[in-house]
């Protein structure tokens, strides 16, 4: 019988906590014009150790690394603009580069040696029940129980790097329940998230662009 070992030796995830450093005062509504910075950091060093059926050996560690900044500034108590700068670095990569595509590719994120903006928006808070998400964000939603083929909205898990382009529409249309709409726009080259085939965005331009409803259910909380 041929027998494969492979042992995974150390495997460590670290996660910083986020850092928040406010320049200004911190309180429940903002006042105009105050700016709000954010950074995170998260390493992963990552090392196997493979042991052959021919009692050949082999050793493998990466250090790895994304860490991502970024500025909020209150336009107004209700119009807030928020950019994010991500960076993915790994002791594998080749070089350093930055981009700003529309797409991350079928793994739907971006490889080691990327700097890019994940985030670039407009979030206006039109009354308490209506929210307006505009630009590049995060509109993460993901599906229990289903696996990861476009179906759901998955971004930002483990080191990956990932956005959507378009508008997001929050609307509370009661005390339980919160109705999210979202339209993306899509590269011709893929989707801005993972997107596997058949899903293909290069034959019409219609095709391009894609939406997402979820509604949302809010359990109430026993005494």
């Amino acid at each position: 019988m041929n027998i494969f070992l492979k042992v995974t030796a150390v495997s460590i995830l670290l996660i910083f906590p986020r850092v928040l450093a406010a320049l200004a005062a911190q309180t429940a509504d903002p006042p105009y014009g105050s700016t709000e910075h954010n950074l995170n950091v998260r390493p992963v060093y990552y090392y196997v150790n493979t042991t052959e059926r021919d009692g050949l050996k082999h050793t493998d560690h990466t250090l790895n690394l994304r860490a991502r900044y970024g500025i909020s500034y209150h336009i107004r108590s209700s119009l807030i603009f928020r950019g994010r700068a991500a960076m993915r670095l790994s002791t594998d990569q080749d070089k350093l580069r930055f981009v700003l595509d529309y797409h991350t590719g079928a793994s739907g994120t971006y490889p080691a040696g990327t700097v890019t903006v994940d985030e670039f928006m407009l979030r206006w808070q039109i009354n308490p029940e209506l929210k307006l998400t505009t630009g590049r964000f995060q509109g993460r939603f993901p599906l229990q129980g289903f696996i990861a083929k476009g179906v759901d909205r998955y971004y930002a898990s483990n080191l990956s790097i990932s956005h959507t382009d378009g508008i997001w529409v929050e609307w509370d249309m009661n005390d339980r329940w919160r109705l999210h709409l979202i339209g993306s726009h899509n590269s011709p080259s893929g989707s801005s998230h993972a997107a596997r085939s058949p899903l293909r965005f290069d034959e019409l331009p219609a095709a391009r662009f894609t939406g997402f409803a979820n509604l949302q259910i809010f359990t109430p909380v026993l005494p």
